[in-house]
């Protein structure tokens, strides 16, 4: 668990995985696969509750056929099955398959960056 904590105030508490899809709006997968045809992408997209699929560069993949999927979505559905059932059906070998979610730096920044107009609300609120 982790306590995200701003001048003295709790604004968060909940797994890093928790947070990652308030934060974000969708849970997150990735995915390695070895052999996946072109049309990997588009068939993983298509599957219900997917709402974004990136891939992400693998360092010296071009050779071994190493792909790499960050996928998005429905928060609270798990769609482990249905991922590994699409990869494993489309003829790719899946490699790795794990809960993806933002570093806790990223989440404190996100957190607690606040807009010009918050800052100066809660100024203004501060000194009444």
């Amino acid at each position: 668990r982790v306590l995200i904590i701003d001048r003295g105030k709790i604004l968060a508490e909940d797994t890093t995985e928790r947070l990652t899809g308030e934060l974000t709006g969708h849970d997150m997968i990735r995915l390695k696969l070895r052999g996946a045809p072109e049309d990997i992408r588009q068939k993983i997209r298509e599957l219900e509750g997917v709402a974004k699929v990136e891939e992400q560069k693998v360092p010296g993949s071009g050779k071994k056929g190493l792909r790499q999927f960050d996928v998005g979505y429905e928060l609270g559905k798990d769609r482990r099955g249905e991922l590994s059932q699409a990869v494993v059906e489309s003829g790719a070998e899946l490699l790795e398959l794990r809960t993806q979610s933002l570093s806790l730096e990223e989440i404190f920044i996100k957190i607690t960056t606040r807009t010009p107009e918050e800052t100066a609300s809660s100024t203004d609120q501060e000194g009444r």
